[in-house]
């Protein structure tokens, strides 16, 4: 495997890391998938940038703990730019439960649904690569 295409694989892993920890609740964890000074941009507030880890942390432990998330990642395209650098994007599905709509097969998921971009920036760094900036447009709702 040549370093583009592990570079490639490395960010789609990061991307997919990223869905599957923040539905889980593991916020420090997500967090830690972003270089020290990485920012993230969410659909709730576009024009804002919330910078480094704790504070990325923070804002997902804000939101309400009742609600049961799964986010669904596809078309994911990763650009490598450089040996440091690459960018990428995907296609996210998000759909949301309340704990309390409880059915046979699981919980009841909302109604609405919600269809979005992610516009993301990767870097090399000594650990390994990670997001430097995790932009997250919404785009179709129901």
């Amino acid at each position: 495997m040549n370093h583009i295409q592990e570079a490639e694989l490395a960010c789609a892993k990061l991307l997919n890391q990223f869905a599957t920890l923040n539905d889980a609740g593991y916020y420090e964890d997500m967090a830690a998938l972003f270089a020290e000074d990485g920012r993230f941009a969410s659909p709730l507030v576009p024009d804002t940038f919330i910078t480094g880890r704790r504070a990325i942390t923070l804002f997902f432990e804000e939101r309400r703990k009742e609600t049961i998330s799964r986010h669904l990642l596809s078309n994911i395209v990763i650009d490598v730019i450089d040996e440091k650098s690459a960018k990428g994007s995907a296609y996210a599905l998000l759909i949301l439960g309340v704990p309390e709509n409880g059915a046979k097969l699981g919980i009841k998921a909302n109604s609405s649904k919600f269809v979005g971009d992610y516009i993301v920036e990767f870097k090399k760094k000594h650990e390994g690569w990670k997001i430097a900036q995790l932009t997250t447009q919404a785009v179709l709702t129901t």
